[in-house]
C-alpha cells in the first residue's frame, strides 16, 4: 500500500472503530468497495461486543480502541500490538506518564494507574515509619502522634512519588484490554452506533477529501480510489 493508502485506512479505523487488515485493505478498489468493507467490519465489531447469551464481551472491542491509541500516542506498529505482546517492550518508556493520559483522553477510555517500582514502595514505607516513630518518641502522648503523623506522612510520601510511578499494572496487551473492559464496562457495553449506509458513504468521503484533497463530487460510489481520486 502506498502512503495515501495507508493514512486513509488509519483514518477509517479510527472514525468507525475497526480495524481492516492489511491484506483486505490492498484489495479495495472503489470507494463503494470501501464503504462494504466498513460496513462488514462494523457488523463484525458489534458481534464481538456481546455474547450470544447477551452479556457483554468487550475484550476484542477494546482491543481495536487500545491498539489506536498505541499506534497513534507511541508511534506503535499496529503489527506488533498483539494480545499476547509485552507492553513494556510495546512502548517507550520517555515520557510514559503524560502519553499515558494522553492515550486516555484519545480513545475516550479510562485507563489503569500507572504503579511505583517495588523499590520505590519499599522506601516510601520505611520512611514512614521512621517518620511515625520519630513523632512518637518526641511526644508525651506517642499513640496520639503516631496516628497524627502515619496517614500525613503517607500522603506526602504517595504525593511526591508520583512522578515514580511509571510502570504498567499489566504485563500483556491483552491483560490490559481485560482491565480496561472492567474500568468503563458501562460506557462500553452501551448500545452500538447505528450506522446508515449513507453516514458511512459521507463519513468516508469526508476522509478521502481530506486525505487526497479532491473535489468532493469527484467521490463517488464508483470511483477508484487509484485511479479517479489519485490516491498512491
Amino acid at each position: 500500500m502506498g502512503l495515501d493508502t495507508v493514512e486513509i485506512v488509519m483514518e477509517i479505523e479510527e472514525e468507525f472503530q475497526i480495524s481492516i487488515p492489511d491484506a483486505e485493505a490492498c484489495s479495495i478498489t472503489t470507494v463503494g468497495e470501501l464503504c462494504a468493507a466498513v460496513k462488514e467490519k462494523m457488523a463484525q465489531r458489534d458481534s464481538l461486543v456481546r455474547t450470544a447469551r447477551g452479556a457483554p464481551c468487550l475484550t476484542a472491542y477494546t482491543f481495536y480502541r487500545l491498539r489506536r491509541g498505541l499506534v497513534d500516542t507511541w508511534a506503535v506498529h499496529r503489527e506488533i500490538v498483539r494480545p499476547d505482546a509485552n507492553l513494556a517492550e510495546c512502548v517507550d518508556r520517555r515520557q510514559r506518564r503524560r502519553r499515558w493520559t494522553q492515550m486516555s483522553r484519545a480513545i475516550s477510555l479510562e485507563l489503569p494507574l500507572l504503579r511505583r517500582p517495588t523499590w520505590v514502595v519499599a522506601i516510601l514505607g520505611i520512611a514512614v515509619i521512621l517518620a511515625t516513630a520519630g513523632a512518637a518518641s518526641l511526644s508525651a502522648a506517642p499513640l496520639l502522634a503516631s496516628l497524627a503523623v502515619c496517614p500525613v506522612a503517607a500522603m506526602i510520601g504517595f504525593m511526591a512519588t508520583i512522578p515514580c510511578a511509571t510502570q504498567f499494572p499489566v504485563a500483556t496487551v491483552g491483560e490490559l484490554c481485560w482491565s480496561v473492559a472492567a474500568l468503563n464496562r458501562e460506557r462500553l457495553a452501551g448500545p452500538p452506533t447505528a450506522w446508515s449506509d449513507e453516514g458511512i458513504f459521507e463519513s468516508v468521503k469526508l476522509i478521502l477529501v481530506k486525505q487526497l484533497a479532491v473535489d468532493p463530487s469527484l467521490v463517488t460510489r464508483e470511483a477508484s480510489i487509484v485511479k479517479d481520486l489519485g490516491a498512491d
